[in-house]
């Protein structure tokens, strides 16, 4: 698995929890810790997430299209999705836990030039 360890990236992160139909749309509280093929590791806040839960995780280089009320209304151009269970979570302090989270569905296409986008801008740092 790689390490991305906070860097940043020209992609807009938000999440839904599809567990308990929260929303979070705040950009600055997705971090990639670290990244894989068929899963990942994020900062999120433990507010929104518990072990267990379905998560999709919405990514685009253009944050207006990052609404709920897009992307409630399904699969948009310029956005890539993922969904999966998570499957550990551990704290890092008082407001945010590492979720690991195991996908269970995804275009891996799509989460493949993701991945490389994020591993180049990891090693160009």
């Amino acid at each position: 698995m790689s390490d991305i360890l906070e860097k940043t990236s020209s992609y807009y992160v938000v999440a839904k929890n599809e567990t308990s139909g929260t929303w979070e749309l705040d950009f600055r509280k997705i971090i990639f810790l670290e990244i894989d093929n068929d899963t990942c590791t994020i900062s999120f806040p433990k507010s929104a997430c518990a072990q267990g839960h379905l998560l999709t995780i919405f990514m685009s280089k253009d944050k207006d299209l990052l609404t709920e009320r897009k992307l409630a209304k399904g699969a948009l151009a310029g956005v890539v999705a993922v969904t999966g269970r998570i499957i550990s979570l551990n704290p890092i302090n008082d407001r945010f836990h590492k979720a690991e989270i195991h996908f269970t569905q995804f275009d891996s296409k799509e989460w493949e030039a993701i991945k490389e986008h994020y591993l180049s801008a990891d090693h160009s740092q």
